[in-house]
């Protein structure tokens, strides 16, 4: 585990010891959405994410995460996995934000792998769903 993550049960038990900072058992508290907005909440804006070719700015990252955790709330059902087939980008890493606050489990597949690894993966996993990008698919086919 990485030294800096906190579990809720991790925070109740320091914040009650006093060996946990206030402000961390307050972010422990949180949902993930909460997070995200709050980090997103800049009065200069700024960038959120950056890649090659792509920034996305922190309004624009709260925009992209509320669109695809709404899209996956609504076509997959809670207990059920969703399967991402994107592109290592700053659209990616959006989209699995959107899947984490959805709530729904994302099983992150690479669109270097072989197609039979790809398949064995979704088999065993049996998502209700895959969320792809036509560059991921197109990587594929290449």
């Amino acid at each position: 585990m990485n030294q800096h993550a906190v579990t809720p049960r991790m925070a109740s038990i320091w914040h009650r010891s006093g060996d946990l900072p206030a402000e961390r058992a307050a972010f422990a508290n949180r949902s993930l959405f909460a997070c995200v907005a709050a980090a997103c909440v800049h009065p200069a804006g700024g960038v959120a994410l950056a890649g090659n070719d792509e920034r996305i700015s922190r309004p624009a990252l709260m925009v992209r995460v509320r669109k695809v955790a709404a899209q996956v709330q609504r076509r997959v059902s809670p207990g059920q996995s969703i399967a991402a087939l994107l592109p290592q980008t700053p659209a990616g890493v959006a989209a699995l934000i959107g899947c984490a606050v959805a709530g729904r489990v994302c099983v992150v597949l690479n669109p270097a792998d072989p197609a039979e690894r790809i398949r064995f993966i979704l088999d065993d996993a049996a998502p209700g769903a895959v969320l792809f990008d036509d560059a991921a698919v197109a990587q594929r086919q290449a």
